[in-house]
């Protein structure tokens, strides 16, 4: 009986078996708990699925160039989102004070110049009338009041291109204000182009050079020196290699401005030469005519009348060619009193070319 049993309880306790006439058509039936594991893996496998699917929409729309879609923001998505924002707005503070800073002294160099001009072709007409009547006392006062002017507008000038040096890192720019203020200090009607050769020397080497360094701006002073060096190197190979071309205005390489590198130096030496010369006729002529015809004419003003794209340039050029034709005659005048009134006459022509000149140089970009 124990064994009987003990038999039957086994084959109770053991899983029925399908036999081959079973009906197999009824689904297994699953306990409560074996439902709920099914449920929770479905909700698995569908969670895994979203997920895929946003993961896989994040990586096509990355492909497209578009951004992830976010509807919310951490606090460190906030913070650099602000700091993002803070930059920005300095920027705009910063390049709205730059602008600001360079209309207020474009503005003030046109009323300067425009004033300038005025006093001295008033004191031009006083002293002509002065060699034949009795105003020479008064075309005195004037002269003074003339030449004053005439360096109030130096300071504009110079003030306009110090403020784009610094803004710009630009040594050439710079040499050039610094070049202004030397003529401020010592030059008179008589030698106030003669002695202006420093400043536009230097401010000639600047659309000289610059379209060959590539660069709108320098990082620093230093860097500027680098790579205005540089372009020098480029530019006196092409001279060596195509004389003829630099001669005729006209280099193979298509970049006329080059051409200006050359001039530069020729008024370089033209202003050294006139203040050694003093009042040496013949040196002075000789010193005239490399400040103001290959250095002047043939080697910088033609060249700012054939810029490109650029009419403020242009135009400064061709009121150059003038001022440099008018001052260079003067030497040959043998009148001292004559000659220092054509003078006069060259250095009121030369600040309107100037005025046309620092409106053209913020237009003139690197080629």
């Amino acid at each position: 009986m124990t064994s009987s049993v003990n038999s039957q309880a086994a084959v109770l306790e053991k899983p029925a078996v399908k036999t081959a006439g079973s009906d197999s058509s009824q689904p297994p039936k699953h306990s409560g708990d074996d439902n709920e594991n099914i449920h929770v893996d479905n909700e698995s496998k569908t969670k895994t699925t979203a997920t895929k699917k946003a993961t896989k929409k994040e990586e096509l729309d990355s492909l497209h160039g578009k951004e992830p879609e976010s509807f919310a923001l951490d606090e460190s998505d906030s913070k650099i989102k602000d700091t993002v924002n803070s930059d920005n707005s300095e920027g705009t503070e910063n390049g709205v004070s730059h602008k600001s800073a360079s209309s207020v002294l474009e503005k003030m160099m046109e009323v300067v110049t425009w004033g300038a001009v005025g006093l001295n072709l008033s004191s031009i007409a006083a002293k002509l009338s002065a060699i034949a009547g009795p105003f020479k006392a008064f075309s005195g006062l004037l002269e003074k009041i003339a030449l004053v002017s005439t360096k109030a507008q130096a300071i504009a000038f110079s003030s306009k291109l110090l403020q784009q040096a610094f803004e710009e890192k630009d040594p050439m720019l710079a040499l050039a204000g610094f070049g202004k203020v030397f003529q401020i200090v010592f030059a008179k009607f008589g030698n106030f182009l003669q002695l202006g050769g420093f400043q536009t020397a230097f401010d000639q080497l600047n659309p000289g050079l610059k379209p060959t360094t590539g660069l709108d701006k320098f990082s620093s002073f230093g860097h500027g020196v680098k790579e205005y060096l540089k372009a020098f190197k480029v530019v006196f190979k092409d001279i060596l290699d195509d004389p003829i071309g630099y001669l005729k205005l006209s280099p193979k390489n298509g970049h006329v401005e080059r051409v200006l590198v050359p001039g530069a130096i020729s008024i370089l030496a033209g202003t050294f030469g006139g203040m050694l010369a003093g009042e040496n006729k013949v040196a002075k002529v000789i010193s005239g005519i490399l400040r103001h015809v290959t250095g002047g004419i043939i080697g910088g003003d033609i060249i700012l009348g054939k810029l490109e794209n650029n009419k403020e340039m242009n135009l400064s050029g061709n009121a150059y060619i003038a001022a440099s034709a008018i001052d260079c005659g003067a030497n040959l005048i043998q009148d001292k009193e004559k000659e220092d009134i054509v003078h006069q006459l060259g250095t009121t022509v030369n600040l309107i070319a100037e005025l046309f000149f620092s409106k053209g140089l913020e237009r003139h970009a690197p080629a």
